[in-house]
């Protein structure tokens, strides 16, 4: 076949020369041996990571200064600066066993960590000595050093007996033992005689009362409480801001208000709604454990200066909103606020905020609120509000350290003739005028009655009053 094809059903055989063997032979040599150096050289890269990255020595990123004082069978070690150690990674060996954790001990912490300040025991009783103690920090980069003692023996003192004299006074030859007697604290040798009045030289040894070795103690690093208040002093209701200015790291705080009220966010604001003198205290845990005076500030808290008034008129009256009343109830009755009625018991702490303008009446004698009617309110007990509506019925509350705030009265504009008005004992409202009034800050007289009735077309107040202003209009 010219075309060189190779009939179907056919192989065709290659055969090579030995010159190309040859070739081939050395081909796979050099091959192989190109494999095999990039084998070594890539171990000789993983050997090098390997000894930079895990076997080398690794240096501590906590730098702590240790003191170790060594004399006794109980070791002290001494943190006396530097960063915090996790007690979970220190390790104690003596001449290269590690002692059980129940020989280490933190005297001064509270926590599981070996900061500046504290002291560690380690009891060394039973071991070996001379030896070397040797402190270990063992975490996630590896087993390191950071500080060790050597362990010197107990001290020793050496005797020597020498039996000296029988009865007949005849010197017998001496015998020289040298004995060590540890800890001993005093050695007397005396003559003892027996029935036979021959006499022995006796040696007696007082044991050495064990030294005990107290407990060092360390005062606390300094840490200072420190808060600002906006302002120490003012009239009822008075608004107080308090700032936690405590610079070190601080796990939990707490005001303490000195009315029984408290609060433990680090900014925060007070308002003392009785006249008096409170001591405002802050307390807090420190993250380092250690605890620390409390910072105290004393606020003083004046009562509203209020003059007896009457005023009483044929006028449209209503009450205003933005007026407070607190007290403590002294009694159990029901008050009706939004048509559902609401127990109050006896020492709960009731705030009640008017937050609409309308028509109402309060009647307050001595310590009993009478009458209570008023327009749209919120009803808080003991610091949690309950229900928000028109008050419209109360069967008599008994109170004690009633503070009424912001409670002010409007008066319409009108004819003549239709008001008259007395603060103490001076007229300041003419019969004739023909303006409105807002009566300020009304609340109970010298002689503790407060009587509002606010009403179309009629209007009566007894009460102590804060402030008066005309007005043309509204």
């Amino acid at each position: 076949m010219a075309s060189g094809r190779i009939p179907v059903g056919h192989e065709k055989v290659v055969r090579m020369s030995d010159e190309e063997k040859k070739i081939n032979i050395k081909t796979i040599r050099y091959a192989t041996i190109g494999v095999i150096a990039v084998i070594i050289v890539l171990a000789l890269i993983l050997l090098i990571l390997t000894y930079l990255g895990g076997t080398a020595p690794i240096v501590l990123e906590s730098q702590a200064s240790i003191r170790i004082d060594a004399d006794g069978d109980t070791v002290y070690v001494y943190h006396e600066g530097g960063d915090v150690l996790d007690m979970n990674n220190i390790l104690v060996s003596i001449d290269g066993f590690t002692i059980g954790a129940e020989r280490v001990r933190l005297i001064s912490s509270r926590g599981l960590d070996f900061i500046p300040g504290d002291v560690m025991s380690i009891e060394t009783s039973g071991y070996d000595r001379p030896s070397t103690l040797v402190l270990w920090y063992n975490d996630v980069k590896g087993k390191n050093e950071l500080a060790r003692a050597e362990l010197a023996p107990p001290s020793t003192i050496a005797i020597t007996v020498t039996p000296t004299q029988t009865a007949d006074s005849t010197n017998t030859s001496s015998v020289e033992t040298s004995i060590i007697i540890p800890d001993v604290t005093q050695i007397m040798v005396h003559e003892q005689e027996s029935a036979d009045d021959s006499k022995t030289g006796v040696v007696q040894i007082w044991p050495l009362e064990p030294e005990v070795t107290p407990i060092p103690t360390l005062e606390p690093p300094v840490s200072t409480i420190t808060f600002e208040i906006s302002t120490n002093s003012g009239e009822q209701p008075l608004v107080v801001q308090f700032k936690d200015t405590t610079e070190e790291c601080v796990v939990s705080r707490l005001f303490e208000f000195g009315d029984g009220t408290e609060s433990t966010d680090r900014f925060t604001s007070h308002t003392y709604v009785y006249p008096g003198t409170y001591t405002a205290t802050l307390s807090v845990t420190f993250c380092n454990g250690y605890e620390s005076p409390s910072a105290f500030e004393e606020i003083h808290v004046d009562p509203i200066t209020r003059e007896d008034g009457y005023i009483t008129g044929f006028r449209t009256a209503t009450i205003l909103p933005g007026g407070t009343l607190h007290f403590t109830s002294q009694n159990n009755v029901d008050l009706r606020v939004g048509g559902k009625l609401y127990a109050l018991k006896k020492n709960d702490v009731v705030k009640i905020e008017l937050s609409s303008r309308g028509q109402g009446a309060i009647t307050i004698i001595d310590n009993l609120i009478i009458d209570l009617v008023l327009p749209e309110s919120v009803l808080s007990i003991n610091g949690e509000e309950i229900a928000q509506g028109s008050i419209t019925q109360t069967n008599g509350i008994s109170f004690l350290n009633l503070a009424v705030s912001e409670l002010s009265l409007h008066i319409s504009p009108g004819q003549s003739d239709e008001i008259n008005g007395v603060i103490s004992g001076n007229n300041v409202i003419s019969p004739n005028t023909v303006y409105g009034y807002v009566i300020q800050n009304i609340g109970p007289d010298s002689m503790g009655k407060m009587i509002v009735n606010a009403k179309e077309q009629r209007f009566s107040l007894q009460a102590g009053i804060k402030g008066i202003t005309q007005i043309m209009s509204g």
